[in-house]
């Protein structure tokens, strides 16, 4: 099995390549630190999107929400209760 240093070192290439779309042959030759630097980058500002998003999104109804609605009037409706 796999020691914690190897499983964490290909979940940072796959990172690059899947995430950030950099060339695999380009991360491979990367050096270590800058790969890091590029990958913090990218967890900040997806991070910073995500707060964004949250703040757009206040006060508006997420799809959870609407889907547990749904269901309560579905089974409203079943149990032959007036909606």
């Amino acid at each position: 099995m796999p020691d914690n240093y190897e499983v964490a070192f290909w979940e940072e290439i796959w990172g690059c390549v899947n995430y950030i779309k950099i060339p695999y042959d380009t991360v491979m030759k990367m050096p270590v630190q800058n790969r890091k630097i590029l990958i913090q980058r990218h967890n900040y500002e997806g991070e910073k999107r995500s707060i964004e998003a949250e703040e757009k999104n206040k006060g508006t109804v997420t799809g959870e929400a609407l889907n547990a609605y749904a269901a309560q009037e579905q089974q409203k409706i079943a149990s032959g209760m007036p909606t």
